[in-house]
């Protein structure tokens, strides 16, 4: 039946369909350093520990280098990220290359979207109102740093991962 054909085509190419392919990412040839011009840069609150455990995470399941990470408090964000957004940020905010700057759900979808494959079908939560994707990233962020899960002893980056962390 062309229907089972037409629904088991769409969850095959759910599964498989990378969202980087749809990426223009232009990789800088001589910088052996990673630069913020060519790469979507993550900011994180460095005081959380579920942020911290996100930024963990992003950074295992990242493996084609996509995204730089650095903290909100760091020298980096002070450089890039505008005073307001981080007073005003509660945990995650991400400055694409273009300079457009990402908070809350969108910040969280946009993350999810680039990594490509699964991660990629985060594109349907675009479908929930704003508001109410941005109330339960609210009610997360407002109960964040009473989730255990900072870790009681800090792995050594690699120095591949080590390039992808700014100050």
């Amino acid at each position: 039946d062309f229907a089972d054909l037409t629904v088991g085509m769409l969850l095959l190419h759910a599964f498989t369909f990378s969202g980087t392919w749809l990426i223009s990412i232009r990789k800088p040839s001589s910088s052996k350093v990673p630069s913020p011009e060519y790469y979507p840069l993550v900011f994180f609150d460095g005081d959380c520990g579920l942020c911290n455990s996100f930024i963990q995470l992003l950074l295992k399941v990242d493996m084609n280098g996509i995204f730089l990470v650095s903290s909100l408090q760091g020298s980096t964000a002070k450089d890039l990220v505008p005073e307001n957004f981080r007073k005003s940020i509660s945990s995650i905010v991400v400055r694409l290359p273009d300079s457009r700057i990402l908070t809350r759900s969108d910040a969280i979808l946009a993350i999810a979207v680039r990594m490509g494959g699964i991660y990629s079908m985060a594109r349907l939560a675009y479908l929930v109102p704003r508001i109410i994707r941005d109330f339960i990233y609210d009610l997360i962020a407002r109960n964040r740093k009473i989730f255990p899960l900072r870790a009681q002893v800090c792995e050594r980056p690699t120095p591949e991962l080590a390039r992808r962390i700014l100050p």
